[in-house]
């Protein structure tokens, strides 16, 4: 651990003002925060479920199911069954928008507005190698259209819409080579953005507020760029892994070392402050994500035979990470109530 963090023997320390909650944000956030969609591994399958921020009303969604992302609106599930793209509406009432193509769907990324859906198909050829196409839908319907042709040997990954929806930034996989592109929807141009270096998910996404696209060019760098392509930077002076942004964009969390008992929040200035976790005898922090009204983060806690889903409440030094779920938790997403 660093020598520049100060630390409490229980509980979480903001160690800058910068984690406090700024009422001056208050206009830009998403939304109330709402349910918790999470999955579970058990006895070898995944389970899908849903639960109440604090924990409670827990309950089973899908069975198999995987990559949940609630819309920005709050209104609508997308998630992965078997190979398709299902969305579930809060009044329970689920369809599958990919169902009409056998080719494995993944990698879902809503549009702002909540209208469209982006995902991935790839599927191995004759020859073994892979071939992938990024594929838009409506989410009230099944009519998928191809926007980037069927790229042979190579992968297309982790789609990401412009927050006006007019582009759409992705990885793209081909001839050794990993690169992020980003897409003008209308006029069907497709510009590199930048070059990558290791051979890792890029896990890039736009920022809610357009400004920034993040992105892992390796294994322990996340990097921020602008759209253009320029003003590329690193987001830690040390290593940096798991990143996400604020719902307003202006900050990033993130995590310097697993293994370490802190999370990192990159400012608007660029400058780092971290928050010290009580991790109760876990191993591992992972995963952090901001709440809805960026007022609480939600992260997991993990051992080698187990993991735990908490919340934790910024702006309080005294603040006590809060145990919402257990098991081996593999992917969380919270509902934005608008």
């Amino acid at each position: 651990m660093r020598l520049h963090r100060f630390f409490y023997r229980f509980g979480v320390m903001v160690v800058a003002a910068l984690l406090a909650v700024p009422s001056a944000y208050a206009t830009t956030f998403l939304g109330e925060n709402g349910r918790i969609a999470y999955t579970v591994s058990q006895r070898g399958a995944i389970d899908l479920r849903l639960m109440q921020a604090d924990g409670s009303h827990d309950y089973l969604v899908a069975r198999g199911a995987k990559h949940p992302v609630w819309s920005p609106n709050g209104q609508k599930l997308a998630y992965i069954l078997q190979g398709q793209l299902f969305t579930m509406h809060v009044n329970g009432v689920k369809k599958c928008l990919t169902c009409s193509s056998a080719v494995p769907a993944h990698s879902p990324a809503w549009s702002a507005d909540g209208k469209w859906l982006a995902f991935v198909r790839t599927v191995k050829a004759a020859n073994g190698q892979p071939q992938s196409a990024i594929f838009t839908t409506k989410s009230s319907s099944a009519n998928e259209q191809n926007i980037t042709g069927w790229l042979k040997n190579g992968e297309y990954n982790s789609p990401s819409f412009s927050p006006d929806g007019t582009r759409l930034v992705y990885e793209k996989r081909a001839a050794n080579t990993r690169q992020l592109y980003i897409k003008n929807l209308a006029m069907n141009y497709e510009r590199l953005l930048t070059s990558l270096s290791d051979d890792v998910d890029s896990r890039v996404s736009f920022s809610p507020n357009g400004k920034k696209i993040l992105f892992n060019d390796s294994a322990n760098e996340i990097y921020t760029i602008w759209p253009d392509g320029s003003h590329r930077s690193v987001i830690s002076d040390g290593d940096s892994y798991q990143a996400s942004f604020s719902p307003n964009g202006d900050r990033v969390v993130f995590l310097e070392d697993p293994s370490d008992a802190s999370i990192g929040v990159s400012g608007p200035d660029g400058s780092v402050s971290y928050l010290l976790i009580d991790t109760m005898g876990y191993q591992t922090i992972g995963t952090p994500q901001f709440s809805p009204d960026g007022q609480k983060l939600l992260f997991t806690l993990s051992s080698e035979q187990t993991s735990a889903l908490f919340s934790l409440e910024l702006g309080k030094p005294d603040a006590q990470p809060l145990k919402l779920a257990t098991g081996l938790i593999t992917e969380a997403s919270w509902q934005a109530i608008k």
